[in-house]
This record gives C-alpha cells, sequence and structure tokens, in this order.
C-alpha cells in the first residue's frame, strides 16, 4: 500500500486537488502556490513531486518568466538539472521585488539583483568544505580578536544597499556592526563578502555581484574559485583592481590586518 492509499479521503482530496493545480497554467499568487506544494510535499506519494512539478510550481511566481530556457550564468535547463539534481528556476522578468523574494518557497536558494531573481544552485562537495573552513577560520579569529563581529554561511540574506531592492546570499558575510542584523538578515553591507565560485555562478559572482558588492559599500570582496585553484581579492576601498592569489599563497585579510589564511592548508 502506497502513501496515497493509506490517506484521510479529504487529505487525498487535497492532494488531488494540488496535482490538478500543478499541472495547469493558472496564476496564482506565490505564497498560495508555496503553501499547497508545502501541504502535497506532506501527504502526497513523493513521486508526484517530480521536477517538473517544482518548476512547474516555480511558473507561478509573478516574477518567473515561463518562456526564459537559460540561466543567467548562460547554462541551459538540462545543464542546469544535470548539475544540481534539483528543478530549474529560470531567468526572470524586470521589476520583481523583495516580496517576490520572501515569498520563493523555503527550499529555493536565490538572488534579487535589480529587479531581477537568480536561481543559486544546489553546492557540490569542494564547494561547502571550503564554506565551512573558510567560515571556521574567521570565526575563530573573531571570537579572540572581534567579538563585534559576526560570521554568517548562507543561505543568509543580506540587504546590501539597506534600501530593500536587493536581496543577495553570499556563501560567507562577516559583519562587524550588529545594528546591521535583524532576524531577516543583513540590512547594509557587510564588511567582507566571500563567494565560492560554482560551474553556473561564474558570471554571477565575477561580474554581477562584484558591481553590487563595490556600489554599496562592501569593504573587501573575494571570489574563491576551485577550478582555478585561485582566489581574487578586491579591496574597494583601497584599489578598484583585483590582487590574485593562489590556493598555496598566504592571503592577507585586509579588514584584518593580523590575519592570514591560506586555502590549501584549509584543504588539507
Amino acid at each position: 500500500m502506497n502513501l496515497l492509499q493509506k490517506l484521510p479521503e479529504q487529505k487525498l482530496e487535497t492532494v488531488y486537488a494540488f496535482v490538478r493545480f500543478i499541472q495547469t497554467d493558472i496564476s496564482s499568487d506565490t505564497s498560495e502556490s508555496t503553501s499547497a506544494f508545502g501541504m502535497a510535499a506532506k501527504y502526497a506519494n513523493p513521486e508526484l513531486i517530480s521536477k517538473e512539478n517544482s518548476y512547474a510550481m516555480a511558473r507561478k511566481a509573478s516574477c518567473v518568466d515561463p518562456q526564459a530556457t537559460s540561466y543567467e550564468g548562460g547554462m541551459s535547463k538540462n545543464e542546469i538539472e544535470n548539475l544540481s539534481g534539483t528543478a530549474f528556476i529560470p531567468m526572470v522578468k524586470e521589476n520583481c521585488t523583495a516580496e517576490d523574494y520572501w515569498n520563493l518557497p523555503e527550499s529555493c536558494r536565490a538572488n534579487l539583483i535589480n529587479g531581477k531573481l537568480y536561481r543559486s544552485l544546489t553546492p557540490n562537495t569542494i564547494h561547502q568544505t571550503l564554506v565551512l573552513e573558510l567560515a571556521d577560520a574567521f570565526d575563530k579569529y573573531v571570537n579572540i580578536h572581534a567579538d563585534s563581529c559576526e560570521v554568517m554561511m548562507g543561505p543568509f540574506g543580506v540587504n546590501p544597499d539597506a534600501e530593500g531592492k536587493n536581496w543577495v546570499e553570499p556563501d560567507i558575510s562577516v559583519i562587524c556592526d550588529p545594528s546591521k542584523l535583524d532576524d531577516r538578515g543583513c540590512n547594509g553591507a557587510p564588511d567582507l563578502v566571500i563567494e565560492i565560485v560554482s560551474p553556473s555562478s561564474r558570471r554571477m559572482d565575477y561580474s554581477t555581484k562584484n558591481a553590487l558588492y563595490s556600489e554599496s559599500g562592501v569593504r573587501e570582496y573575494w571570489i574563491v574559485d576551485p577550478a582555478k585553484e585561485r582566489t581574487t581579492i578586491y579591496r574597494y576601498e583601497e584599489d578598484a583592481a583585483p590582487v590574485f592569489y593562489l590556493f598555496s599563497d598566504d592571503v592577507p585579510v585586509s579588514i584584518f590586518p593580523e590575519l592570514t589564511i591560506n586555502v590549501a592548508d584549509l584543504l588539507k
């Protein structure tokens, strides 16, 4: 007997109603879509909650373009799903808002930049290893030398311009002004941001987010690239030109002059 057969009739009706809903092209408020999806995920046969259904649900958001077939990084829908194993949420139309961002399903990581919403894909092993090791290195330092600072790992919402227009989820944020933190995340620019480059995020990390962080007042931006075994660092207060370090180099941290980090040592 499968899960559907065990459900009371009333709950079965809810499941079937959701399946009919997800298979149609009717427009719907994002919060209603999320609620229906959560209800079905709780009660339905897991086979009903497929990639295709997740994709269909995502299209209900008012800012998602159902005709889009490519990701911001130039990858196709199929390429992304093969990389991530998760449903693809496409590029979006203009004029998305913070409300659209906060109404996305909880399982969906995304960045809202200049009115466009971009899906963040499931990270791979090296990505997560670097996030954990770098965050730990910074956290150990601030606990002793800069206890007013907080080290946050994604998913963690950052509104870098403090105006509510842009919301991003850096891999690591170091925030040394406690007044910027609230229950939703960070309102204002972190002092330091680290992004770990993935195949699908290369353009986003090197270009789109670089411009956003520079304009919003981030002091230091690290782009850690496992494929190149290189870290690119922008110290916006000092110079607009980046500095490049191999993973084997000792990297000085500008906002913490006494701290250096060797990425290769973290991976040993």
